[in-house]
């Protein structure tokens, strides 16, 4: 099997605001029940072909209070919720100054 390479490969960039979570940030955590959250746990799932065939993950917790991970393609500028029921209890961000993630 052969693979082949672009180079240069292409600079990460400054992804799009979790704006449930920045939002709440911004509000200093006015949330009823418990605020919306993200981790520092990120993953990077190729979907397909090519670079553009990336989905990012960030585990959190959303304003409902559900356990799950924020997602979106690379490319997009809205980011989604999977509610998973996954409790954590560390490893969670407490202060963002913009909630942005690099890939």
């Amino acid at each position: 099997m052969t693979s082949v390479r672009t180079l240069p490969l292409p600079d990460w960039r400054e992804q799009e605001a979790i704006e449930e979570v920045l939002q709440d940030q911004k509000r200093g955590n006015k949330t009823r029940g418990r605020p919306p959250v993200i981790t520092k746990n990120i993953t990077i799932l190729l979907t397909g072909e090519g670079n553009a065939a990336r989905e990012l993950r960030v585990q959190g917790r959303n304003k409902d209070g559900s356990y799950g991970y924020f997602y979106k393609n690379i490319f997009a500028q809205k980011w989604n919720f999977k509610a998973t029921g996954e409790k954590f209890v560390h490893f969670f961000i407490q202060e963002l100054t913009h909630c942005s993630v690099l890939a």
